[in-house]
């Protein structure tokens, strides 16, 4: 596994960097790649498409920046400029698999995504120490109902980034 402080640091300072930081967020973010991949695997296991520690896919990435950041273009650039990834112009033709490709190989853009899939969700995200609250909205918003994960698998994970 990672050093999970190091994980943690550059959480902060991602979220920072693109104005979405919020100690709730950190702890969403953290629970969600001690959940998906225990920061040990980049790729989903087996034949799935999920990528990174917090196991994006390609479709979400696109969706986020056609549906969402490509309306956003200041938010877009900031996005670009912390992730260091071409800038937003270039993303926009990125095909999914591009998308994808981009977070296997950049934590930051990962982190990105992962934190304006959770942006997009119209709902309050619980408070930071509430790890059950976090836990039930990682599996409806992120995992799904449709997912293999639990609320209580996201409670054992975090403890071991806590």
């Amino acid at each position: 596994m990672v050093d999970v402080k190091q994980i943690r640091k550059l959480v902060v300072t991602t979220l920072e960097g693109i104005d979405m930081y919020s100690k709730a967020a950190e702890n969403l973010i953290m629970g969600t790649g001690a959940v998906e991949s225990g920061y040990r695997y980049i790729q989903q296991l087996g034949s799935g498409p999920a990528v990174s520690f917090f196991q994006c896919e390609g479709a979400t990435i696109s969706d986020n920046i056609h549906a969402y950041l490509s309306y956003r273009p200041g938010r877009f650039e900031l996005i670009c400029d912390v992730s260091m990834t071409p800038n937003s112009s270039a993303l926009m033709n990125y095909d999914k698999e591009k998308l994808a490709q981009l977070a296997l190989q950049n934590i930051a853009f990962a982190i990105c995504m992962t934190r304006v899939k959770y942006w997009r969700v119209p709902k309050k995200l619980p408070g930071a120490d509430d790890i059950e609250g976090l836990a039930k909205y990682w599996k409806k918003y992120f995992n799904t109902v449709l997912g293999k994960g639990t609320e209580k698998k996201f409670i054992e994970a975090y403890k071991l980034v806590s």
